[in-house]
């Protein structure tokens, strides 16, 4: 298992951009195939309701052919209307209101409340609507779709075919939608789920990349930061050396306490060394405390003093500055 993900982080590391690109790809694709199986949920659906809708739309034509009162009404009414005469508002609020409540009932048998429908009576041949619901402000065609005869009665008195009843609903597509709910929800959840693995992925990515990036950046300021302990050690037992042969042994006390702080400062940096796991958890803790920066140069200096004097120069101090503490980590303040 721990192979398998080494593995996989590697592959991360060297193919950051294709692989969020090929996520990316996989993600859109996984949803155009849920956004499709919605479509063909919802067209299903669609194909029910219109099933529904014939029995719904036959009921209706049984029940305005057996109201003789409400085909009496509409006779009178569609005769006005072909004498060019206008329908008379009481007959027509009459038969809006029996047609409402017949609707109101046969949707409910067939359990299709929850539609919010608008009617028409309309003449076929001259494509107009005559009595149609209290506020309708659609076109003849989109009550078309879902149209029956207006009874016997009617089709008997005024001719086979002319007048029909037609009916359009107003919130058909959340109707829709809701009967696909189950479908919806599986689906939101699932593109979260999708996207929220692919936010993880790139988040992931992102973070073995900074790693990685902390990693090479300690590699190569360790590097630099193990030159000066050696580079000085060496010089000093260069000094050392010089101040046998001359038997000048009271000399010897200063480098030897410079080459013994070299030797602990050399121990601080494998140590780091050591704690190179931290990496592979984030970023370390600072144990952040006030430091002197004048004391921190007097501590140091001297051993560039040495330094400098083997390539023929000199190393003086001059500390004067008004404000010499800052607040820092003591042991990387040192290495810098």
């Amino acid at each position: 298992m721990n192979t398998l993900k080494e593995k996989w982080i590697e592959l991360a590391r060297q193919h950051h951009r294709l692989l969020v690109v090929l996520i990316s790809l996989i993600l859109f694709s996984l949803l155009v195939i849920q956004a499709y199986w919605m479509h063909v949920e919802i067209s299903l659906q669609e194909a029910r309701l219109n099933d529904k809708m014939q029995d719904v739309l036959l009921d209706m034509h049984h029940m305005i052919e057996e109201d003789l009162y409400l085909s009496q009404k509409l006779i009178a009414s569609f005769t006005d209307y072909e004498a060019g005469q206008p329908v008379i508002s009481d007959a027509e609020r009459q038969i809006r209101k029996a047609t409402q409540r017949m609707m109101d009932s046969v949707l409910q048998a067939h359990q299709l409340s929850s539609l919010d429908y608008d009617f028409t009576f309309y003449h076929t041949g001259n494509e107009e609507m005559i009595i149609s619901s209290d506020v309708v402000d659609k076109d003849l065609t989109e009550f078309t779709a879902y149209s029956e005869r207006a009874g016997w009665r009617v089709r008997k008195a005024l001719g086979e075919g002319v007048y029909r009843f037609g009916i359009f609903f107003n919130n058909k597509f959340w109707y829709l939608l809701q009967q696909s709910l189950w479908l919806l929800g599986l689906s939101l959840l699932l593109s979260l789920v999708l996207l929220g693995s692919f936010m993880s992925t790139l988040l992931v990515l992102d973070k073995q990349r900074r790693i990685t990036r902390m990693h090479n950046d300690f590699i190569n300021n360790l590097v630099h930061e193990l030159k000066t302990p050696v580079f000085a050690s060496s010089v000093i037992f260069k000094i050392i050396g010089q101040h046998q042969q001359r038997k000048n042994y009271e000399k010897l006390e200063e480098p030897l306490q410079l080459l013994e702080r070299e030797n602990n400062l050399l121990k601080e940096k494998i140590e780091k060394v050591l704690d190179l796991s931290i990496f592979e958890e984030g970023l370390p803790e600072l144990q952040m405390q006030m430091v002197n920066l004048h004391q921190l140069i007097r501590d140091n200096i001297g051993t560039y003093q040495y330094q400098a004097k083997a390539r023929g120069g000199s190393l003086q101090a001059d500390l004067q500055a008004e404000v010499s503490d800052l607040l820092g980590d003591p042991r990387d303040v040192s290495d810098s």
